[in-house]
């Protein structure tokens, strides 16, 4: 439990003996992943979790085979699924459904800031891609007695960023697992939910990704740096408004992205990096960071870097490598620094804007320019809004759609009432779609129009309030 990096009773001392012939007691030196002893103990306990809930569902089916299995897990993706033992990772192909008490800043709807709203739909994001086909329900709480903030707009906050994640919808009366904080709001966000449960639910194909590399070992023997330059990364692109895809190594020869982004990926495989070889050979665009490729998956360091070798790169140590639509790679991380430096700046601007919003903007503009004028990067939408807005983008039943949750104005226990988002503008190049959809979270769908501005289409959208999702035809 937590770091004390249980059990070391006498049945586990046993099989991790038998299987390893360490002894669990005496050979390890526990919290130091540089002892390759204490990395087979890490190893040891996620892969006795998974095997445990994969022997529990093959019990259960044997009986019954229309039974589901429902693991309900508290770690999310980072630190604490190691230190834990259940990483949400290996648990989704065991598994019917995973439900996840998961949180991010505020343990609370009503207590979260803003910044700590877009780690919430990082989480979110990154459990769907995990999940594949299968659902994801987030047990998150609402509201739980915060004096100065409405259940009502507690509850609809939370809904509005599962429901536009993929996630299911939960809500009990306060910290508990029943009842509801306001039993009118609920049924109104279960009807809005079965109007447009098909939007909402049915899979989601990437549209034109950026492609974020999640690195299992990598995350399990350096996971603090990791999980900072991944989730970093992720916010980046909800914020700036860029189409992003979770990329894992079960998806990887499946993407069809632009971009690869490796957040500080060190721990690599021959496997990975075959695979890495092959979509750089198709002209995928790879931007890197920090010591990626420095280790194998056993996290033992590589004679020569692998990743610099695909890419013909002299070892040294250059800042910054850029090679103009081919790959960028920079030691000093971008998502890392802005996940650690950001927070309080993120949540000030959020309520008053002023110039800690353009220090944000310059952030986020400068990986923009990046990703567009060095990897030529070129989406088939551009979407303006103010950074305090998340968009993401996927195609539903073949349909183009953009779903938009607003964080602006919000400030944990405070004020769970957003400041409206107005003047957002749609911009599509060409003239390849008829028409666009506006559906207001909880609200009625409505048709846009566009407007011709040189060569593209152009509209500008309704002023957002929680959030809404968009289709275009």
């Amino acid at each position: 439990w937590e770091d004390t990096w249980a059990s070391f009773d006498d049945y586990t001392v046993a099989e991790f003996r038998r299987r390893t012939g360490l002894d669990a007691r005496k050979d390890l030196r526990l919290g130091d992943f540089s002892d390759p002893a204490f990395r087979k103990w890490v190893d040891f306990r996620m892969e006795t979790i998974t095997e445990f809930l994969r022997e529990i569902d093959r019990q259960v089916k044997s009986v019954n085979p229309a039974c589901q299995t429902i693991a309900e897990i508290y770690p999310g993706y980072g630190e604490e699924a190691v230190r834990v033992g259940a990483d949400v990772y290996r648990l989704y192909p065991v598994v019917d459904v995973i439900t996840h008490e998961f949180s991010a800043g505020g343990y609370t709807a009503a207590s979260r800031e803003p910044f700590d709203w877009f780690s919430y739909l990082a989480g979110m994001v990154t459990f769907r891609a995990f999940a594949g086909g299968k659902p994801t329900w987030v047990l998150s709480y609402s509201w739980d007695g915060e004096e100065a903030v409405s259940p009502r707009e507690a509850m609809l906050n939370l809904a509005v960023a599962q429901l536009m994640s993929g996630a299911n919808f939960w809500d009990a009366r306060g910290h508990v697992m029943s009842g509801s904080n306001d039993l009118d709001t609920r049924k109104e966000i279960f009807r809005w939910i079965a109007r447009y449960q098909e939007r909402l639910y049915a899979p989601r194909q990437p549209w034109c990704p950026i492609g974020v590399y999640f690195s299992p070992k990598t995350r399990d023997y350096f996971a603090r740096e990791f999980s900072a330059s991944f989730t970093g990364f992720l916010h980046l692109l909800l914020a700036g408004h860029l189409p992003l895809q979770v990329v894992t190594p079960r998806t990887l020869a499946d993407f069809q992205g632009q971009i690869l982004i490796l957040p500080d990926v060190r721990c690599l495989s021959e496997e990975e990096v075959a695979r890495f070889r092959d979509l750089f050979r198709k002209g995928v665009r790879f931007y890197f960071t920090a010591e990626s490729g420095r280790y194998n998956q056993h996290r033992e360091p590589y004679v020569r870097n692998p990743l610099r070798a695909l890419f013909k790169l002299k070892e040294g140590e250059e800042d910054s490598l850029v090679q103009p639509g081919r790959l960028i790679y920079h030691r000093q991380d971008p998502g890392r620094t802005y996940y650690r430096e950001m927070p309080s700046r993120f949540n000030r601007a959020a309520f008053r804007g002023g110039g800690e919003e353009q220090e944000i903007w310059s952030h986020l503009s400068r990986f923009t320019r990046e990703i567009q004028n060095v990897l030529g990067y070129r989406p088939e939408v551009t979407l303006n809004a103010s950074p305090f807005v998340a968009a993401q983008f996927a195609r539903v039943n073949g349909q183009p759609h953009i779903f938009l949750v607003n964080f602006k104005g919000l400030r944990g226990n405070k004020n769970a009432r957003q400041l409206p988002e107005e003047h957002i503008r749609l911009i599509v190049p060409g003239n390849r779609f008829r028409a666009v959809y506006y559906l207001p979270f909880p609200g009625e769908p409505r048709r846009l129009t566009f407007h011709s501005h040189g060569d593209s289409l152009e509209m500008r959208l309704p002023p957002l309030e929680k959030g809404a999702l968009l289709w275009m035809e």
